[in-house]
């Protein structure tokens, strides 16, 4: 069995392949699983060899092995003939995949940080020199033909404007624990916010909780205000689906989120 472990500041991702292409052995899922459950790591699982042909209705090792709603974050699931396909269609396509994973990360990330008490993030990078996929969340725009003059948006950058980095945002982390935060300097929060999940597939979302943030309710003045509440997400598959946040202000506020 072979894996990667990556260290990011205080988190640690452990990386494995579902199924090993070359002697199709499957990977000691639920073996690290045991660990993941006693030192709190991230489970990233490569299944492309898996899906499809193993477990119920082909779900892959980790159902094959019943810990398949342990393993955080699934890659693979069209299969290799899928990224042996060669086209400028398909590069574009598994090039976007690509920064949806970067995106989904970050995300993921920079939300834990900001749960805890920590005064500041610096993200490194923020921009490409190069068109094509990399760390920065921003293509490097030039005055050249195809160049997006001042840079074109990965969808991290997206992520950082509507939710990350936005003044105030709610997210969601394992076993429905959630907090919405305010970090608008002086000022509170009056209106609302809402947890969905969004269906990988097809693009559809389903409303899971709102949250009413109105009169006595209202986030105090921020920098920093952190309100935490649950939401129950039993019937969310974490392989198929990931959830989204919004807040959005009462109509006497400016304020956009």
């Amino acid at each position: 069995m072979s894996g990667l472990i990556i260290l990011t500041g205080v988190f640690v991702t452990a990386f494995i392949s579902g199924v090993f292409g070359m002697a199709g052995d499957q990977g000691k899922l639920a073996e690290i699983v045991k660990y993941k459950k006693e030192y709190g790591f991230r489970l990233f699982v490569d299944d492309a060899h898996g899906f499809g042909t193993v477990g119920e209705n082909g779900r892959g090792a980790g159902d094959e092995q019943g810990v398949h709603e342990e393993i955080d974050v699934y890659f693979g699931t069209k299969g290799e003939g899928y990224f042996n396909v060669s086209s400028e269609a398909n590069f574009k396509a598994q090039l976007y995949q690509c920064q949806l994973s970067q995106a989904l990360y970050m995300k993921s990330n920079i939300e834990t940080r900001r749960a805890q008490n920590q005064l500041g993030h610096l993200v490194w990078q923020y921009n490409e020199i190069w068109p094509t996929g990399g760390w920065g969340s921003i293509e490097y725009g030039s005055p050249r033909p195809g160049q997006v003059l001042g840079g074109r948006w990965k969808p991290l950058q997206y992520f950082y404007r509507r939710s990350i980095f936005a003044d105030v945002m709610a997210t969601c982390g394992d076993g429905g624990a959630c907090y919405v935060r305010n970090d608008r300097a002086g000022r509170p929060f009056e209106g609302s916010c809402m947890v969905a999940s969004l269906e990988f597939a097809t693009g559809d979302t389903k409303t899971l909780h709102s949250l009413d943030l109105t009169g006595k309710s209202a986030l105090a003045p921020g920098a920093g205000v952190t309100r935490f509440f649950t939401v129950d997400l039993s019937a969310v598959d974490a392989a198929t689906h990931m959830l989204t946040a919004s807040c959005a202000p009462v109509a006497a506020d400016a304020a956009t989120t």
